[in-house]
C-alpha cells in the first residue's frame, strides 16, 4: 500500500514511482480508525452517496517554493469505504498500489460557510489523515488542505518520536486519539496559510475503470 513507503518531505510522503500523500510537517496518524457522526460514502450494499465528487483531483502546492502538482484519484466500489491512488502524473495512477479510507466531519467553522473534514487512509495498523477545508455546497469539487502542526497541548493529541540518533530519517508524528483531537488541530491550523489545494478534474477515463 501506498502509504507504507516512507520517505517523508516537507507535507508529503513520496512513494517511489507512485506519488503524494498528503500530510503535515508532522503527519497525523490514529493508533486505530476513529469513528465520526458523519462520514463518507455512505452505502447500504446496494448504493452509495458522498458528498465529495469521485474521479481525478489535481493537488496543487501553495507556499514559496511549490512542488509540482500530484494527483489523487478517488472511487467509491459500492461499499462504505473509497480507495485512493496517488501519482506523479495522471496517466501512471492506474499503475500505482490503493489504498482505503473514508472522509469524516469535523464540524463548521465558526462563523464561516465552510466546514472541516478529515481524509482517514487506511485501517489496520492505524489510520493516516489529511485535514481539509470545504465550501458548504454539495458536491464538494474543491478541497483546501490545511497546515497541520502538532503544537497544541491537550489530551488526545500528542506528537510522538525518537531521539535514538541511529535514525536516519524524521521519525516523529502526531499521534491523535479522538475525533475531537483531529477538530482541534484543524482549528489551530485556520491560523495559518494552507498547503495546497485538492481540484475535481474529471472522473476516470473509461480505459482505467476498475
Amino acid at each position: 500500500m501506498i502509504r507504507k513507503c516512507l520517505a517523508l518531505f516537507t507535507t508529503l510522503i513520496l512513494c517511489q514511482g507512485a506519488g503524494p500523500y498528503l500530510g503535515g510537517d508532522q503527519p497525523v496518524r490514529s493508533d486505530l480508525p476513529l469513528s465520526f457522526e458523519e462520514q463518507w460514502p455512505i452505502g447500504d450494499g446496494i448504493s452509495t452517496f458522498s458528498i465529495f465528487l469521485t474521479g481525478d483531483w489535481q493537488i496543487r502546492f501553495l507556499g514559496p517554493f511549490p512542488l509540482n502538482p500530484m494527483w489523487l484519484r478517488w472511487q467509491n466500489f459500492l461499499h462504505p469505504n473509497y480507495v485512493f491512488s496517488q501519482a506523479r502524473e495522471r496517466q501512471y495512477i492506474a499503475h500505482v498500489g490503493d489504498e482505503i479510507g473514508i472522509v469524516g466531519k469535523l464540524g463548521e467553522v465558526p462563523g464561516d460557510n465552510r466546514d472541516l473534514y478529515a481524509i482517514e487512509f487506511g485501517g489496520r495498523g492505524g489510520s493516516d489523515y489529511a485535514i481539509v477545508l470545504a465550501p458548504r455546497q454539495t458536491p464538494i469539487s474543491s478541497l483546501t488542505v490545511l497546515d497541520i502542526q502538532c503544537t497544541i497541548i491537550i489530551r488526545d493529541v500528542e506528537l510522538r518520536q525518537t531521539d535514538d540518533m541511529r535514525v536516519p530519517y524524521p521519525s516523529d508524528y502526531c499521534a491523535v486519539k479522538s475525533v475531537a483531537g483531529l477538530r482541534a488541530l484543524a482549528l489551530a491550523a485556520l491560523n495559518r496559510e494552507p498547503v495546497a489545494i485538492l481540484e475535481w478534474v474529471g472522473d476516470v477515463p473509461d480505459n482505467e475503470r476498475q
